[in-house]
C-alpha cells in the first residue's frame, strides 16, 4: 500500500519580485527601485537573437494598406532536428525567426492564444532569416509537413470537407514559391534570405528579399502557419515558452544586460560573416 501525500509548493520569496503598476511589470529590488520591463519593440536598436546572434528590426515594415508596420515580440532559432540537443550546433539552425504583432494587439483583451488564432484585425507576422543555405524542395516539402500536420489538428479543417480542400490548395500555392526557379535559379535558398509572412484579415501574404510573392486569401493557412510556431505543439518549445513570456512580461533585466553584452562583443551571426551579403566563413 502506498499513502497519499498532497504535496504543495509554496513561493520562495526573494529580495527581488515583481510589481505589476500600470499594467506594466516592474522589478522590485533591494532598495526598493522600480525598474521597468522593456518590451521587445521599445528597445532603440535591433534586438540580437541570444543564440544564433541574428540582428531582428523593432518594427517590420509590411505592404499592406491598412498597416504599414508591425512590432517584435520575441525572435528564436529553428534547427533540422527540432528542439533537441543538437540545437547547440550552429550549422543545424536553419534560420531564425521573429513574431511581429501590429499595435492594436495592446487592445486586444485576451491571452495570448486568442491575439494569435482568434484576433484577425491583429496583423501577424514572422520574419524569417536564413542562416544555413539549404535546396529549395528541403524548404517546400519542409512547410507541406508541418502545415499539414497543424491543419489536421483544426477542427474546422477535418469537419468541413470544403475549407479542407481549399486549405490543401492554399498550402500547394504557399509552398511552391519556395520551388520557384525565377526566384531561386540555383535551386536553393541562400543563407541571407529574408522571407517575411504577414497573416491579416485571411490573407497570407509572403515577401522574399523585399519582393511580394504570393498574396492567399485562406484563414486555415494563415493559421496554421503561425500554430506552427506558437502552438503548444510547435517546432521549438522553447521559443514559443520565450515569446509567450514577452509578450505578457517583456524582457527581463538579465535579458537587457545580455543585449548590451553582445553589443559589447560586436557579434554576428554564427556561420556568416557580418557585413556585406552575410557569407558564409
Amino acid at each position: 500500500m502506498y499513502s497519499r501525500f498532497t504535496i504543495r509548493i509554496l513561493p520562495i520569496f526573494t529580495t527581488s519580485s515583481f510589481i505589476i503598476k500600470n499594467n506594466i511589470a516592474y522589478a522590485d529590488t533591494q532598495n526598493n527601485e522600480l525598474k521597468k520591463q522593456i518590451n521587445v519593440y521599445e528597445l532603440d536598436r535591433d534586438y540580437i537573437e541570444p543564440i544564433s546572434y541574428v540582428k531582428f528590426p523593432t518594427k517590420q515594415d509590411i505592404n499592406l494598406e491598412e498597416i504599414k508596420s508591425t512590432d517584435l515580440i520575441s525572435a528564436g532559432v529553428r534547427c533540422m532536428l527540432g528542439d533537441s540537443f543538437m540545437c547547440d550546433q550552429p550549422i543545424t539552425r536553419v534560420y531564425s525567426y521573429g513574431l511581429y504583432l501590429s499595435n492594436n494587439f495592446k487592445d486586444v483583451d485576451g491571452s495570448f492564444d486568442q491575439t494569435i488564432f482568434n484576433c484577425p484585425e491583429v496583423a501577424k507576422t514572422l520574419r524569417i532569416e536564413v542562416t544555413v543555405t539549404k535546396g529549395c524542395g528541403h524548404w517546400a516539402g519542409g512547410y507541406r509537413k508541418t502545415i499539414g500536420k497543424r491543419m489536421k489538428g483544426m477542427k474546422k479543417y477535418r469537419d468541413d470537407k470544403t475549407v479542407s480542400s481549399e486549405a490543401r490548395k492554399a498550402t500547394a500555392m504557399f509552398t511552391s514559391q519556395f520551388q520557384d526557379y525565377n526566384l531561386f535559379p540555383a535551386g536553393k535558398i541562400d543563407a541571407g534570405t529574408h522571407i517575411v509572412i504577414t497573416w491579416f484579415k485571411g490573407k497570407v501574404t509572403t515577401e522574399i528579399n523585399g519582393n511580394v510573392t504570393s498574396e492567399i486569401e485562406n484563414d486555415i493557412l494563415g493559421e496554421a502557419l503561425f500554430r506552427t510556431y506558437y502552438a503548444h505543439n510547435c517546432v521549438n518549445r522553447k521559443v514559443n515558452s520565450k515569446t509567450r513570456c514577452h509578450f505578457r512580461e517583456g524582457m527581463s533585466e538579465g535579458e537587457l544586460q545580455h543585449q548590451d553584452t553582445l553589443y559589447e562583443k560586436n557579434v554576428c551571426p554564427l556561420y556568416r560573416k557580418c557585413g556585406r551579403g552575410l557569407r558564409f566563413k
